[in-house]
């Protein structure tokens, strides 16, 4: 009796291992192409030199595009746009000198046209030579040239607040690209700086990730080259709990023109002598797909679809 319960034992046990085997290679018949996801990274770099103020994110920290997330030292910049300020106010100074002069000299020569009127009467009667007439004209013409001479330094002025004014202009963005913003919305990889370090334009501050989509990077044979094209609907599967999967909507990127070696991660000794071409799929993210976690594609069927 006993005997029989452990050969019926030992039978469901077989069973069970059976069953899972099967089911674990009809899992990977099913799929295609094997990979794991990427993720473009971006590099975001000081712009200026100077003082490390703070640096607001940490490695593993969620950032919105436009985000704060450090600060360098503004205090030089901010001296340098006061003193452009003050020059500017010194330079202006000078509109209301010239405009008093202006107006002194128009005076005079309203006094000195009027003399001129006079003189004219006088020169048709008769009572006064040409002369005369001719220096009071000289006298009016002089005026008017110094006028001029104070309206091109009039526009002088304007000039030079103007190249003050562009100069300002720079320093304000300067002082913008003190303030490290992220380019995009992700993920913080890497942290390369401490608040307090000095840093210099150029250097890494952070790595980061957009990870609201990533890309499922598999190798393809030559025979599956003809079932999939650029811009071609495509579905990824990853793994979940309970050898379980989960598909995902994919969308074909790139597919590399050129063959090579089957990349070492395969495991089979046969697969590794085998030529085939890369593929990305890019997946928007959930918030469940991960940086270098495995992925699988069905190709087959998207093509009998």
């Amino acid at each position: 009796m006993k005997t029989r319960n452990r050969i019926r034992c030992s039978s469901t046990y077989f069973l069970l291992i059976l069953l899972a085997v099967t089911s674990c290679k009809s899992r990977e018949d099913g799929a295609d192409a094997f990979g794991n996801f990427e993720a473009e990274e971006v590099m975001l770099s000081s712009r200026v030199g100077g003082e490390l103020m703070f640096l607001k994110a940490g490695e593993g920290d969620q950032v919105k595009q436009g985000e704060i997330v450090g600060l360098v030292d503004t205090m030089e910049l901010h001296l340098q746009k006061e003193q452009l300020m003050a020059q500017r106010s010194s330079v202006l100074s000078g509109k209301p000198r010239i405009r008093a002069e202006v107006k002194v000299l128009r005076q005079q020569i309203a006094n000195l046209e009027k003399d001129e009127a006079r003189l004219d009467k006088m020169l048709v009667d008769g009572a006064i030579e040409q002369k005369k007439v001719d220096d009071l004209k000289g006298q009016i013409s002089l005026l008017e040239r110094q006028i001029e001479v104070l309206g091109a330094n009039y526009g002088s002025i304007n000039n030079q607040v103007d190249v003050i004014m562009a100069q300002v202009k720079l320093m304000d963005k300067k002082i913008n690209d003190c303030f490290l913003r992220s380019p995009v919305d992700g993920i913080v990889l890497e942290k390369y700086s401490e608040k307090g370090e000095l840093t210099s334009p150029g250097k890494a501050i952070y790595k980061l990730s957009d990870i609201s989509s990533l890309v499922l990077k598999v190798y393809i044979s030559g025979d599956q080259l003809s079932q999939v094209e650029l811009g071609k609907k495509i579905d990824v599967l990853i793994d979940v709990p309970n050898d379980r999967y989960k598909t995902y909507p994919g969308k074909i990127i790139w597919i590399s023109d050129k063959s090579e070696f089957t990349p070492k991660v395969i495991q089979t000794k046969e697969e590794r002598v085998k030529f085939v071409y890369a593929m990305k799929i890019e997946v928007p993210n959930d918030g469940s797909l991960k940086i270098g976690m495995p992925g699988e594609v069905v190709i087959s069927k998207n093509v009998a679809e």
